[in-house]
Order: C-alpha cells, then structure tokens, then sequence
C-alpha cells in the first residue's frame, strides 16, 4: 500500500513539475503583414524580441507558444519579431506586460491590438539635428547615430554657449516615427521651457542600432555588464567621453567642463549612464537614471564596488510604483549606495554626493513615464548651473574660456600632398566626416620658473603634414586646449 501511494505521489510531482502554459494568438491586427513572425519579449530572454526560444509556432493555422508553468509571476509583452513592433493599445500607446500568475495552466487567449511601428508620423521639431548618421567609434568598431536638440537661441546667439546631456536611446528622444515606442517629447518640452525663460540645453541623443543588428549591441551590452575592461560597457563608456564628447564640443557652442555636463538613461541603459558619469566624473557631474534595471541587489552593488568613491556629483533617480519590471527596493538600496560611496559619507547639505531619489505612484516603466520626469530631472541637476551668462559662474568660467582660446593656422587649404598646421593646442587631429581620427599632431608645454614661482605655457608649433594618402573631400581640423576648449576648421583635400 505505501509503495503504491509513492508511485501516486512521485506521478503527482512529475506532473505539476512539466504543468504548461500554451499562448495562442487568437485577434491581431488587420495590417500584420501576411508572413510576419511572432515572439514574446520578456525576463528570461533579456527582453529582446529576436529570441526564437520564446517564438509563436503555427499550429493547424493558430499562432502557438507552450512554456513551463511560471514558478513566479511573469512579465511578456508580444512582438512581431522587432523590438520596434512591439503591441500597442488601438491608439497606438505603449500597454503594461501582460502578466501570468505563479502555476499558471492551459491555454491563455491574446488579442492584439495594434503594432508599435505602423501608422507613425514624424514629430521631431526644427530644433533637432542628426548630428551625424554614422559616426565612427574606435572603442565599439562600429558606427552610431548622433542625434542633437539645439536650444532655441541657439542661430540667434552666435556667442552663446550651453550645457550638454548625453541621453542613450537617441531614437527615442523627439522623434515619435523612429521610436520604438513612445518618445520622451525632449524637445517639446526644452522649447517650451526656454520661452519661459530657461537658459536653454543642447541635448545629444546617442540612438541605437537598426532593430536586427541592435540585439548584437544589447545582449552582450546587458550580459557582459562590467564583467571585464573589455566588455562592451567600458568600451561604450569611453566612446562617449573620449570621443563623441570632444566631437561635440569641437562643432557646437557647448560648455565644456564637467559642472555644465551630464549623462542620462533608462531602462539597463540606466547603469550604463551611472557607470559612464562616475567612472568618467572629469567629464560629467549630471547623471538622469530613469527605472534603472539591475539583475539583483549584487549586481547594483558590484557594479558601484567597481566604480568606487566618487565626489561632486549629482545624482537623479526615478521610478514609478506601477513599474512591473524594476525592483523598487534596488532603487532605494542605490539611493542609499550612492550617499554613502561620495567622500562626503551623507546626503545632507554640503554632500560631495548629492541625490535625489523620487517615485510616482502612477509612472510605469516606458518612455511616457520617462519623458515626464525629464523636466524635473533636468531642472534638479542644473540648479544653480545654467543661470544667464552674466552669473558669476558662467563669468568665471567665460574667463577661463577666453584665456584657453587656442590658435589655429591650416595652408594651403585646398590642399592636395601636404599641409602646413600652426597651433599652440596640446593637440590637433584631423578627422574624417564621420569623426574617424586620421592625423594627430601633439604638443608640450614650455615650462617656465620666475623665482619661486613656475608657469607653463603653449607655444606655436609648425608642421608639414602628408595628407597624399587622404581621400578627396572634407576633413575636420580639431585644436583642443589645455582646459578641454576646441577650435574646429574645415580642411579640404582635392
């Protein structure tokens, strides 16, 4: 009698242990594409859409997907294969993840309603750019597409300069037609901030990939997360301040230093931005982290174990309470990190670390929530530092602009075999139109002591370059000052 309960018990587990879940397709919308694919984005498989594990099969003409019974409840949205053709509501707004209780069985119906990426329309207003469709970076070995909003006043004011917010998911930024989504509306709300009498902000959106070669930077972005100095995230953190930022600051009136710059993302792109701004705080002291996304608690504090001490930096956190994919309790645990990793030990006044944590009760993890909280982010970091130019901050350090003007000769300009370069800069590159480095030309100060007291100074320095090896057409000529002030002209190669 007890061998034959045990059978029935063991019978028993194994059958609750392979319990299944079948998805099925029942509605979805009149314009999908006649062989368009299906799939779930979700947890298990990094929410990325080109996973053929969690792929919809067609079985005698229904779209199916069988999956274990959740241990735990499960978050899963469906795609068409494309993180950009995710489901929408009818009016084509971002819908919360659908939900599958813990021991869910049988079959759940799904109706579609519509697809993210049909029936879009450009919203992007005059004040944004694309920088550069393809600039190159030495770091990734691959190109990105540069995307910047440029303030109101920006013609109009030809001496004017502007702090700088590097934002990842460029494509999400001001553009609802490239979205994957919903955009965040930046630009709308810059625009209307200014004619309240905001001093104006350029932002540079750095967008991803196309939608099938962006799963070659997200996964082993998301996966290799600070697992190396190799991995893809310090690669990308330097690509940002070693490269894009110089380039940035050589072709548009920015306020170079670190007290007028900051670094912002949402999602996993969350840590990235963290990760960029602290490692890098000779560049950025602004830092935006919207619904930031960690693996688990260790992964939060490894990744500021690695970063370590840090001072002089503002931080803003932000999360909604209906957030079905962040843990909130991560987000406090950050808060409370990040206080105690500033030299300052506290976030009272005078903190070397200052942070701002807030959550909505409302907000949910998309880019409506995010694009909300842009304005009070913004607003919280660049209290006190984007004042008008006759603030004593900005005249200190308009001050300082004018004694780090560097000079800048090039001739003969069109120049076909050599060129003749006169600067007093530490550096001058020249750099294709795409922002790859072609020449580089270095130089040292002159050290000087007067007495007790020592002074270092730039001198001039002449050179012939050979360009015969250059293509025809246009490159950019940097000069780049001690005190990180740029001077760019246009060198044309026949």
């Amino acid at each position: 009698m007890k061998k034959k309960i045990t059978y029935l018990l063991l019978v028993f587990s194994f059958l609750h242990s392979t319990a299944q879940v079948t998805l099925e397709l029942k509605t979805l919308p009149a314009n999908t594409p006649k062989y368009a694919r299906f799939s779930i984005i979700c947890a298990q498989n990094d929410w990325n859409a080109f996973d053929t594990v969690h792929e919809f099969k067609n079985v005698q003409n229904k779209w199916q997907m069988t999956i274990s019974s959740p241990k735990d409840t499960f978050y899963y949205k469906v795609a068409r294969f494309s993180n950009n053709s995710l489901e929408v509501d009818a009016n084509y707004n971002a819908i919360p993840n659908r939900i599958l209780l813990p021991n869910s069985k049988g079959k759940t119906n799904i109706t579609v309603q519509n697809w993210a990426d049909f029936e879009k329309e450009h919203s992007a207003n005059n004040n944004v750019w694309v920088a550069n469709d393809s600039f190159y970076s030495k770091n990734l070995q691959y190109a990105k597409k540069i995307i910047i909003y440029l303030p109101n006043d920006y013609s109009k004011m030809p001496d004017k300069r502007y702090p700088v917010i590097y934002a990842f998911q460029g494509q999400n930024l001001f553009d609802n037609f490239t979205a994957n989504y919903k955009e965040w509306r930046i630009d709308e709300a810059l625009r209307a901030m200014q004619k309240k009498g905001d001093n104006g902000c350029i932002i540079v959106g750095i967008a991803d990939l196309d939608q099938i070669n962006n799963a070659r930077e997200t996964n082993p972005f998301y996966k290799g997360f600070l697992q190396s100095d190799t991995s893809l995230s310090a690669a990308y953190a330097r690509f940002v301040s070693y490269e894009l930022k110089p380039y940035i600051d050589s072709l548009y009136r920015t306020k170079p230093w670190r007290i007028f710059n900051g670094i912002i993302g949402a999602d996993k792109y969350a840590q990235l931005a963290l990760f960029t701004g602290l490692t890098y705080k000779r560049y950025f002291s602004k830092i935006g982290i919207f619904s930031p996304f960690f693996e688990d608690k260790d992964s939060m504090l490894g990744l500021m174990g690695k970063i370590g001490k840090t001072s002089g930096t503002r931080v803003y956190i932000t999360y909604g309470n209906n957030d079905t994919i962040m843990q909130a309790n991560l987000a406090e645990d950050l808060n409370d990190s990040l206080k105690s990793n500033g030299k300052g030990a506290s976030n009272t006044a005078g903190s070397l670390v200052d942070v701002k944590l807030v959550s909505k009760v409302l907000g949910q993890h998309n880019e409506i929530f995010w694009g909300s909280e842009f304005i009070p982010c913004y607003e919280w970091l660049f209290d006190g530092y984007n004042d008008n130019d006759g603030s004593p901050l900005n005249k200190y350090y308009q001050k300082r602009s004018r004694e780090a003007d560097v000079s800048l000769k090039i001739y003969p300009n069109p120049a076909q075999s050599t060129v003749t370069i006169e600067s007093d800069a530490p550096s001058v590159k020249i750099l294709t139109d795409k922002g790859l480095l072609v020449k580089e030309i270095t130089n040292a100060p002159t050290n000087v002591k007067q007495g007790k007291y020592s002074f270092s100074y730039m001198m001039i320095k002449v050179q012939t370059l050979d360009i015969g090896e250059l293509l025809p057409g246009n490159y950019y000529v940097v000069a780049t000052s001690m005190n990180n002030k740029s001077i760019t002209k246009i060198l044309i190669v026949k």
